[in-house]
C-alpha cells in the first residue's frame, strides 16, 4: 500500500489484494490461511498497522465475492450493521 514494504505500517503477511478506489485496500492475512480458510481485512489507510482497528470482514475468498456481489457496489463492511469476524 506504501511502495514498501516495513513491519511497522501493517504484518509482512498482509498483502492488498484490492483496491477499493477510496485510497483504501482488502488485504488477506497470509498467516491466517487454514485450508479454504482466511482472513480478508478492511486495510483502512489511517490505521494500518494499529492493533485493533483491521476488521475482518470475511473468513474466505468465497465469502468476500458473495458478499461484494450482494452490496450492489457498496463497500458492505462499512454498513452500520455489518458485525465481521472481529478485528487484528
Amino acid at each position: 500500500m506504501f511502495g514498501e514494504v516495513k513491519e511497522e505500517w501493517a504484518p509482512t503477511e498482509w498483502y492488498s489484494i484490492a483496491h477499493v478506489r477510496d485510497g483504501n485496500y482488502i488485504a488477506i492475512d497470509l498467516a491466517s490461511v487454514d485450508g479454504d480458510s482466511a482472513d480478508y481485512l478492511d486495510a483502512f489507510h489511517e490505521t494500518l498497522g494499529q492493533e485493533g482497528y483491521q476488521v475482518i470482514i470475511a473468513k474466505s475468498f468465497t465469502e468476500l465475492l458473495s458478499d461484494a456481489l450482494k452490496s450492489g457496489g457498496e463497500h458492505y463492511w462499512l454498513d452500520e450493521n455489518f458485525t465481521g469476524h472481529g478485528n487484528r
